[in-house]
């Protein structure tokens, strides 16, 4: 799986992994937690708090989940419905987000394979369902919103953000083409054989 074509996923995934590290690296989150009773005095802690996974151990496998759940449904969804999508999803946190990305790529994305292992049918996703349920509780608002999302209470698919903002975010990325390949094994032209 790679990110080309998907700029919007791999902003979210430097996001997230480079304020959850500086969080931790300088001990921060203490200011940036989200407690009720500062909510009146210091109300950047309910835009904040869903920047950073609460501990590091919890990063690895909201990666691990972000990268295989972003770039499929970025490619299938556009960069500008993908950052419309990761906008209305923010204020769950990071667990939150891989959770609806979970729900919403399991209903639209058929499963490629399933097998068995002592008698229990799996599919090629139960990997994925095992690292959300080692995030825990945070993922349970993710998949009622993703339901949400997917049968479409409330026309919420047809929120779109502007097309200069999904420009910007797309230009911070950079894009990214294709690998450049040789079209000839070994380097042989088939039209300079003679």
């Amino acid at each position: 799986m790679s990110f080309e074509h998907a700029p919007i996923s791999k902003v979210a995934i430097v996001v997230y992994a480079s304020s959850t590290l500086l969080t931790s690296l300088f001990d921060m989150d203490v200011y940036f937690n989200l407690q009720t009773s500062l909510l009146r005095t210091q109300p950047y802690r309910l835009l904040t708090h869903t920047l950073y996974a609460s501990s590091t151990p919890t990063l690895l496998p909201l990666l691990v989940l972000l990268s295989s759940l972003g770039p499929p449904l970025e490619r299938r969804f556009g960069p500008r419905k993908f950052l419309s999508l990761l906008l209305l999803l923010w204020l769950l946190g990071p667990a939150g987000v891989v959770g609806a990305l979970a729900y919403i790529h399991s209903a639209l994305i058929p499963r490629a394979y399933t097998f068995r292992v002592f008698g229990i049918a799996l599919g090629d996703s139960w990997t994925r369902w095992v690292l959300l349920a080692w995030l825990g509780r945070g993922v349970l608002p993710g998949l009622v919103c993703g339901a949400i999302w997917v049968s479409d209470v409330g026309g919420v698919k047809s929120f779109r953000i502007s097309d200069k903002m999904a420009q910007s975010v797309v230009q911070v990325a950079g894009r990214t083409g294709g690998v450049r390949r040789a079209r000839a094994a070994l380097g042989v032209r088939a039209d300079s054989q003679t």
